[in-house]
C-alpha cells in the first residue's frame, strides 16, 4: 500500500491556516492522482516557503511532474 506524509514546517509559514491549506491541497492532489500511482511506495512531501504563493493548479502540476520524474506515476 502506498502512503504519503505532508510536512509543512513553521519556517514555511508561521500561520497554521496557511500550513494546513497546503496540506489539504496536497492531499486532494494525491487523491486525484492515486489511480495512476504505483503500489508500495512511501512518500514524504516537504514544502518550501514559495509553495504558499502557488495556486492549486500550479501545485498540482509540480507534484505531478515530481511523481513522473520519480517514476511513481504509471503512464
Amino acid at each position: 500500500e502506498t502512503s504519503f506524509a505532508f510536512i509543512v514546517s513553521n519556517k514555511v509559514s508561521k500561520r497554521a491556516v496557511e500550513r494546513n491549506l497546503l496540506k489539504r491541497r496536497a492531499r486532494g492532489i494525491v487523491r486525484e492522482l492515486l489511480p495512476k500511482i504505483k503500489d508500495n511506495y512511501g512518500c514524504l512531501l516537504f514544502f518550501k516557503k514559495e509553495a504558499t504563493a502557488l495556486s492549486y493548479q500550479e501545485l498540482k502540476k509540480i507534484i505531478q511532474e515530481m511523481f513522473t520524474r520519480a517514476s511513481i506515476i504509471i503512464s
